[in-house]
């Protein structure tokens, strides 16, 4: 139990190394249709990686150097441990560039052209997702998101410790 809540932070990492490699093989199929494609994709790849990887990233350094006891103190930000605040600012932060990236900097436009994060069967070249389902999306996400930022601030969650 003790590595399960305690290094959590690893099994996020691991899970986005996993979702890249299957966000690159689905890829391929596309790059194989469209070879001009590769660029872009290479950078969705790399950017999903680093930036999906911040939280994960500040929550191990919570672990690693003891400021916070376990996965569970980043559900309770209301006891304002620094560590704590740094990982949901961070997220917080990520929700409004990767907005920004969407609404105003022809994100949806970009994803549209590079299909494969969204996952709609058989690749072809004519597989550009609607640009307007690509905002929806992303904005269930945020408000997602932040139902549960709003929970986690509201409700008082006990501390477990292992």
């Amino acid at each position: 139990m003790h590595i399960t809540f305690n290094h959590t932070w690893i099994f996020f990492l691991i899970t986005m190394f996993i979702n890249a490699i299957i966000i690159r093989n689905r890829a391929k199929q596309y790059i194989v249709i469209n070879p001009e494609l590769k660029d872009g994709y290479n950078k969705l790849f790399k950017n999903f990686l680093i930036f999906g990887n911040i939280p994960w990233i500040i929550m191990g350094i919570g672990d690693l150097t003891g400021l916070t006891k376990n996965t569970f103190d980043f559900f309770n930000s209301k006891l304002l441990n620094p560590v704590v605040l740094i990982f949901h600012a961070s997220i917080f932060i990520l929700w409004i560039l990767g907005s920004y990236w969407i609404y105003f900097n022809n994100g949806d436009e970009f994803l549209s052209k590079h299909p494969g994060f969204f996952n709609f069967g058989e690749p072809s070249k004519s597989d550009n997702i609607n640009k307007n389902k690509i905002k929806f999306t992303w904005a269930l996400m945020i408000l997602g998101g932040l139902f549960g930022e709003i929970m986690m601030w509201s409700w008082d969650i006990p501390i477990i410790q292992f």
